[in-house]
């Protein structure tokens, strides 16, 4: 009986590891030294602005399928975390992830109107 439950216990310890190691990893991509993203947060932790870039898939629920893809671009600033916002097509629902392409440094003021 005791060989039984050993035996038992080592199978469902094995089995419980190789889930650990398959199962995704909730880690944030690092897209240049300093700034990373996870899911729709980003985090810059320079003293420099950079731009993150992107594609993110869309879907409507009802049909359960990926609907449209939309370029992201979110200029975040130093020493920042940012909600990247998705604006999905007039037809889709929500954005299910962004693939996240890289980070490239943009510390060009931005244009607007003196006056």
């Amino acid at each position: 009986m005791r060989h039984k439950l050993a035996f038992g216990l080592g199978v469902a310890a094995l089995f419980a590891s190789a889930v650990g190691v398959l199962a995704p990893q909730a880690v944030a991509k690092e897209l240049a030294p300093g700034v990373s993203c996870d899911e729709f947060v980003c985090r810059n932790d320079t003293d420099d602005t950079y731009r993150v870039e992107g594609i993110a898939s869309c879907s409507d629920w009802s049909e359960r399928r990926i609907t449209s893809q939309v370029p992201v671009r979110e200029r975040i600033r130093p020493h920042t975390t940012v909600t990247i916002r998705v604006n999905c097509a007039e037809f889709s629902d929500d954005a299910l992830w962004i693939d996240y392409r890289g980070a490239v440094l943009d510390n060009t003021p931005r244009s607007g109107s003196a006056g």
